[in-house]
């Protein structure tokens, strides 16, 4: 919610400086598409049948997904003892996430929360039986879509632990670590840039300030 509010923000502040337009048609306009796009929370999915959304809220997709399968990943472990109720509510879920995000999207990338509950359990079962320092087994989770439903998930775990593995073996690399520790802060920046800061970047800092070529401005835009 902060980081769509700076969002929010920032283009009507680059609607007025940058574009010379304060008018009520516009800072209407503008406060409504993002109030949208940061409703949906869609990572990707900008239109849906006849319905299309003002755009995509981008990265930040990530927050509120991993916040309601959190709840619902909590809750089966909470509430059911068992195991193969867990995983089996978990798998229903995953599948209907998959089946309807062809018809609607719902507020809040809740589809990819849905998706993702069952690798939560998997990780978390995992953990429980020790699994953590043993060789370990990527999916396009932002639409809650699958190649196909077998292999998609066995490589995105397999992905994953890779990471994990890899991550353990750079442990002492301090920047890293700092890296890791406000990850979420990073990823939150990186949007609000992003998504709001283009033409700051691109002409007054580098055609302005330091004076770079056509051939190298894409690499002074990525650093």
């Amino acid at each position: 919610f902060i980081t769509c509010f700076y969002i929010l923000s920032m283009d009507i502040i680059n609607s007025i400086i940058i574009w010379k337009n304060a008018s009520i048609e516009e800072i209407t306009k503008i406060v409504s598409d993002d109030l949208i796009r940061s409703f949906f929370a869609s990572g990707s999915i900008s239109q849906f049948g006849n319905m299309s959304l003002s755009g995509r809220i981008g990265a930040i997709w990530f927050l509120p997904a991993m916040f309601f399968a959190s709840i619902v990943a909590q809750y089966l472990l909470t509430r059911l003892y068992s195991w193969k109720k867990q995983f089996s509510i978990a798998i229903l879920l995953f599948i209907l996430a998959v089946v309807i995000r062809d018809f609607i999207w719902f507020p809040f990338s809740v589809q990819a929360a849905g998706s993702s509950v069952v690798f939560i359990l998997l990780g978390y079962y995992l953990l429980e039986r020790g699994f953590s320092n043993k060789k370990y087994l990527i999916i396009y989770m932002v639409e809650s879509s699958f190649q196909d439903l077998f292999f998609s998930p066995v490589v995105a775990v397999a992905g994953v632990i890779v990471f994990i593995h890899i991550m353990k073996k750079m442990d002492r690399i301090s920047y890293l670590n700092f890296i890791g520790r406000y990850s979420l802060v990073f990823l939150c920046v990186h949007l609000f840039e992003m998504e709001t800061m283009w033409y700051w970047f691109e002409q007054i800092i580098i055609v302005r300030w330091l004076n770079v070529g056509e051939d190298y401005r894409i690499l002074a835009l990525f650093i």
